[in-house]
C-alpha cells in the first residue's frame, strides 16, 4: 500500500492562517496494509549529524537566477528548487512557523530544512514515512509503517536537538496510521485504514486521538491495563457505527474535524468512499453526502478520493473519482462560518493527473499539488498551473504534499523534489 498523505500543518496559533493540508492514496483502492514492525516502546531513536547528512541548497532569491552557479533555481512564479539528500521521495512537509520546516520521506528519513540546507536529521530502517505535523518547534508527530513518533526537544527553542521517539497506540496495530492532525499539544488526532482486493471488499479502520491525559482504563504508570481503549494519553475513537478504511484526517481553523475514506461495495450501491465531520465543539460525528455526478445513470457517487482538505472554514476540497470512473472535484462552501455547507460537483478532464494535497490560506486561496509537477492555485473562480520550470524542460516528478505560513512562504514536496515558494 502506498502510503496515505497528507498531513500537514502548523501550530494554530503559528499556522491557522493558513489552513490544513491532507493527502490521499492513489485512485485505487486501499490494499492491505503494511503491518508495522514491533512496538518500540518510548526508546529515542538514534540521530544523524546534521553537519554530516546536510546539503547546500541551490535555492536562489526571488531574482531567478544564481549569478555564481550561472543557471536558475528559481521560476517565474518564484518556486525555488532546493537540493535534497539523494534518493528521498517526500511525502510529508510541515514547517514551525520559526522558518525550520520538517519532511518525511518514503524511505525511513526525517528531513530538516534550517533555513538555506536540507539534511537529514533521523533515519528509521524499515519504515516507510507518510504524515508529518506538529504544534510547535519541540512538538512534531511522524507516522509511517513502523507506527507513530513524536519528536520533542528540551530546548526551548530546537535548535535542530529535536529527538524522536517511537510511541504506542491504541487499537489493531495491524492497520497503519498514515495521517495526522491536531490543533495543539494535547489534541492531536491519527487515522489509517485498509481494504481487502476481494469482493465486497471489507475495510477496517483506525482513529486515535491523543488528549495528554492518561485514559480512563490506564494505570499508576499511564498505560492503558486493558490495551485497547486508551495508552498513555491516546483514546481509540469509533466515527462511523459502519466500516471505514480512513485514509486522511484534516481539520478547519474553528477547530472542525473531517476524515474520508472507503467502504465496502455492495449489489445494491456503487458508493464506496465516506466523509464524515465532526462539528468545534461536539463529540459525535455526523455523515456528509456528497453530490453524484449530474446525467450519470451508475457509478455516480464518489468512489475514491485521491486527496482531501480545507483552505477556511469555508472550503472543503476533496478530488477523485466517481463509481463509473468520472475524475471530478467536490467543493463545498459555507456562509455561516462552517455550519453548514454547499457542495458541488465539478469535473475534471478524463487525461488530468492526480492531484495529492491541498493546502491554502482562504477559499481564494488554495493550492493543490500533484502527479507530474501539478502545483494548481485556486483563486476563487478557477485553476491554473503555477509556473515551476527552471529550465526549457518540464517539471515532471510528482509533488506529494503542499504546506506553508502564506501564499508567499510555501513549500511544495515529492520525489526527488523539494520547492520553495518566496515572495518576489
Amino acid at each position: 500500500m502506498r502510503a496515505v498523505v497528507r498531513a500537514s500543518c502548523a501550530a494554530v496559533s503559528a499556522c491557522f492562517a493558513l489552513a490544513f493540508v491532507a493527502c490521499a492514496s492513489s485512485d485505487e483502492e486501499l490494499a492491505g496494509a503494511v503491518p508495522p514492525g514491533p512496538d518500540a516502546g518510548p526508546a529515542a531513536i538514534p540521530q544523524e549529524s546534521d553537519d554530516a547528512a546536510a546539503v547546500d541548497a541551490t535555492t536562489a532569491d526571488a531574482s531567478k537566477d544564481d549569478g555564481d552557479a550561472g543557471r536558475r533555481t528559481c521560476s517565474d512564479d518564484g518556486f525555488c528548487h532546493t537540493e535534497l539528500p539523494p534518493d528521498q521521495d517526500l511525502r510529508g512537509v510541515w514547517g514551525d512557523g520559526t522558518g525550520v520546516v520538517w519532511a518525511v520521506s518514503e524511505d525511513g528519513k526525517i528531513l530538516r530544512w534550517d533555513g538555506s540546507a536540507w539534511s537529514i536529521h533521523t533515519t528509521v530502517a524499515g519504515t516507510a514515512f507518510s504524515a508529518i505535523w506538529g504544534s510547535g518547534p519541540t512538538d512534531i508527530w511522524v507516522a509511517g509503517t513502523g507506527g507513530l513518533m513524536h519528536g520533542t526537544s528540551a530546548d526551548a527553542s530546537a535548535n535542530g536537538a529535536v529527538t524522536f521517539a517511537s510511541v504506542d497506540a491504541p487499537g489493531d496495530r495491524s492497520i497503519v496510521l498514515t495521517s495526522i492532525w491536531g490543533t495543539g499539544p494535547s489534541d492531536v488526532w491519527a487515522v489509517g485504514g485498509t481494504q481487502s482486493t476481494k469482493y465486497p471488499y471489507p475495510v477496517t479502520g483506525r482513529v486515535v486521538h491523543y488528549t495528554g491525559a492518561p485514559g480512563p482504563d490506564a494505570g499508576a504508570d499511564g498505560a492503558d491495563d486493558a490495551g485497547t481503549a486508551s495508552v498513555d494519553g491516546w483514546i481509540l475513537e469509533e466515527p462511523s457505527a459502519t466500516p471505514v478504511g480512513y485514509q486522511s484526517i484534516w481539520g478547519t481553523p474553528n477547530g472542525a474535524l473531517w476524515v474520508q475514506g472507503l467502504t465496502p461495495a455492495t449489489p445494491q450501491s456503487s458508493i464506496n468512499s465516506a466523509v464524515l465531520r465532526r462539528k468545534p465543539g461536539h463529540t459525535e460525528w455526523e455523515p456528509v453526502t456528497l453530490p453524484p455526478e449530474p446525467g450519470a445513470t451508475y457509478g455516480m457517487y464518489p468512489r475514491s478520493f485521491t486527496a482531501a482538505g480545507a483552505s477556511s472554514d469555508g472550503s472543503i476540497w476533496l478530488v477523485g473519482i466517481t463509481g463509473g470512473f468520472t475524475k471530478a472535484y467536490w467543493h463545498g462552501t459555507s456562509t455561516d462560518g462552517g455550519e453548514t455547507y454547499t457542495w458541488s460537483f465539478v469535473a475534471r478532464d478524463p487525461w488530468d493527473l492526480d492531484l495529492f494535497a491541498f493546502w491554502g490560506t482562504g477559499p481564494n486561496d488554495t493550492w493543490a499539488a500533484g502527479d507530474y509537477g501539478r502545483l494548481r492555485h485556486w483563486d476563487g473562480t478557477e485553476w491554473t498551473q503555477a509556473a515551476i520550470m527552471v529550465t526549457s524542460a518540464p517539471v515532471k516528478l510528482p509533488l506529494r504534499a503542499v504546506w506553508g505560513t502564506s501564499t508567499d512562504d510555501l513549500w511544495a514536496v515529492g520525489d526527488g523534489i523539494a520547492l520553495h515558494k518566496k515572495a518576489h
